[in-house]
């Protein structure tokens, strides 16, 4: 496969994201939750590959990163967007609606003045943040054989995912093309 080709499968398997995500949103809203974990788990495996993909051609760049950014943000925010418009609106439960957005927005507020938006903190931070979803969803699932097999698929596909992600990211701070935090901590002065 030559690098286009691969920057062009990298950039599909990106952008089927986005309808995954739609779809996502819309079965966690219904509280289908065996369905929407299920194709959450599938947004995150078309993640794992897209990268894998690009780099395993040459056909990595800068504007397939970003776009790969980019479809994660817009996933993750329609699947809590989803879950938490339908447990509010439809399990008329408030505390199961705004903890997503508490946790998730509290650990950014928390975080963001030591972050720039590719260090390599805010892509950690963006890995925690899917747990936290992820920890929400299972936590209202059913846990039949189906939601079983799923849940160890991703983790099947996770732990490999977050062992590459984070070597890549050493890699990307030795070489000086990412920093840890944004700055250096300030020293305490009395």
């Amino acid at each position: 496969m030559t690098p286009k080709t691969g920057q062009t499968v990298a950039a599909v398997l990106t952008l089927t994201r986005l309808p995954i995500g739609a779809l996502v949103a819309y079965h966690l809203y219904h509280g289908n939750f065996s369905v929407g974990f299920a194709l959450y788990t599938l947004g995150l495996i078309t993640d794992v590959l897209d990268g894998g993909v690009a780099r395993k051609t040459g056909g990595t760049s800068d504007a397939g990163a970003e776009l790969d950014r980019r479809a994660d943000i817009v996933f993750n925010l329609l699947a809590v967007t989803g879950f938490c418009a339908g447990a509010y609106l439809i399990w008329g439960n408030l505390w199961w609606a705004v903890a997503p957005f508490i946790a998730t927005g509290g650990l950014v507020v928390v975080t963001r003045p030591f972050f720039q938006p590719h260090s390599a903190a805010s892509k950690i931070r963006s890995g925690v943040i899917r747990l936290l979803l992820l920890a929400f969803v299972c936590a209202k699932l059913s846990w039949s054989a189906f939601d079983d097999v799923i849940f160890f698929t991703l983790i099947a596909f996770g732990i490999p995912a977050i062992m590459h992600e984070w070597d890549v990211t050493k890699k990307e701070v030795r070489s000086g093309k990412r920093r840890w935090f944004k700055r250096p901590l300030a020293p305490i002065t009395a």
